[in-house]
This record gives structure tokens, C-alpha cells and sequence, in this order.
């Protein structure tokens, strides 16, 4: 008798170079600006404005 088990990851190769620059120290809004897109990326931050 043999089992399959079958993995499933919630994160994309985008999820982890982002993270790889994270680490890094890449200033957050590089990483968002270069990885997500806000339109195709619901949960993707929008850019803050303040100074």
C-alpha cells in the first residue's frame, strides 16, 4: 500500500525573491514597486505618499 501526498505552497517564486531582497535590506518600496503589480496583485500596497 502506498500513500501520495501532494504539497501545496500559497507562495510564488515572486513571493520568495521578494522576501530574498527583504533580507537584504532593499528598501520596501523597491520591493513592492519591483515584484507586485496592484493590478494584478490584490492584497499588493498601495504607494504611500508621505515624506
Amino acid at each position: 500500500m502506498s500513500e501520495v501526498l501532494t504539497l501545496s505552497y500559497g507562495y510564488t517564486a515572486k513571493d520568495l525573491w521578494a522576501v530574498r531582497a527583504y533580507v537584504q535590506r532593499v528598501a520596501l518600496a523597491i520591493i513592492t514597486r519591483t515584484y507586485y503589480d496592484s493590478d494584478e496583485d490584490s492584497f499588493a500596497a498601495t504607494p504611500w505618499l508621505g515624506q
